[in-house]
Parts: C-alpha cells; structure tokens; sequence
C-alpha cells in the first residue's frame, strides 16, 4: 500500500505489514486488518478506533493517542514510548512484551488484557484501572501506581523498585508474588 502523499481516515480489512503511516493526523479507525510491523510514530491519533486487528511490532512512540478504543486487538512487542495514552478504554488487548516507557496512562482502563513482560517503567498511571488482566513479570519500576485499582489481576513476577509508589504495602506486593528489585 503506497501511503505517500494521502490521508486516511480509516483502515479496514487490510493485510499489508511495514506500512509507513508516520506523523498522520486524520486516522481514526483500524478494523480487521493486519498492520504488523508498520510504523505510526509522532502520530496525532487522538480517539482513535482499534479492533479486530494486529498491529504487532508496531511502532507508535511518540504518538497523540488520547481518549482511545482498543478492541480484541494484538500489539505485542508494539513500542508506545513518550506516548500519550490517556483516558484510554482496552479491552482483550495483547501488549505483552510491549513497551510503554515514559507513557501517559492516566484515568486508562484495561480489561481482560495481557500485559506480560511489558515494560511501564516511568509511565503514569494515575487513576487507571486493571480488571482480570494478566500483569505477570511487567515492569513498574520508578511508576507511581498508588492510585491504580487492581481488581483480580495476575501481578506475580511483576517488578517494582524504591522509587514505584504501591497501592498497597510492600509486603502485601511480596505475597501478590511481586518482586522487589534494588538494594534491600
């Protein structure tokens, strides 16, 4: 799919991996299509609609996604650094092994998603929610998670470190199976 010079408003039932879709300001849907590997970065995507749809290894750092949809959709391995994510709604998303560094989760909710092995250190997560999601070996390091609402998640493996700020008492990150990671 040549995307030189043309804007897209939306993106349905297609299969093309590595598309090149940087900087653009006028999507604001994907549906049933399988963009692997394509890149978004610096993105203006601001209520953006994702569902059905595979975007793994998907570049999106420093992408405007604010006030996003996600829909049974997979983005693992996908790269949201510097991103802003706020007062997003996911739902049965795959990020495992996504990174999320430095980005903006805030007043986000997330239910039923796979978020293993992802890395959230430095994001902000104010607000969030996470229902019945699989949080094992993510990385919370140097995250202020104390206002996040976690309700029947799966946290074992999960780091932490001096500087991540828990909704509960350490000890009570121990039993959940978290880990603690630093000088003791």
């Amino acid at each position: 799919m040549n995307t030189e010079n043309q804007t897209f408003t939306a993106i349905k039932q297609k299969d093309e991996q590595r598309i090149n879709l940087r900087n653009t300001t006028t999507l604001r849907l994907i549906s049933a299509s399988n963009l692997a590997e394509s890149s978004f970065d610096n993105s203006d995507m601001g209520k953006l609609h994702i569902k059905n749809s595979n975007l793994a290894s998907a570049d999106f750092r420093k992408c405007n996604l604010k006030d996003a949809q996600f829909q049974f959709s997979n983005f693992d391995n996908a790269n949201f650094e510097w991103s802003n994510m706020g007062n997003n709604h996911f739902h049965r998303i795959n990020l495992e092994s996504s990174n999320l560094e430095f980005t903006n989760l805030s007043e986000s909710s997330f239910q039923e998603c796979n978020l293993a092995d992802a890395n959230l250190r430095w994001s902000t997560m104010k607000g969030s929610q996470s229902i019945k999601c699989d949080l094992r070996n993510v990385d919370f390091s140097n995250t202020d998670i104390s206002t996040v609402k976690f309700d029947n998640c799966k946290l074992k493996g999960a780091k932490f470190n001096i500087n991540t700020k828990l909704p509960f008492l350490r000890e009570k990150a121990l039993k959940l199976g978290m880990n603690f990671i630093g000088i003791q």
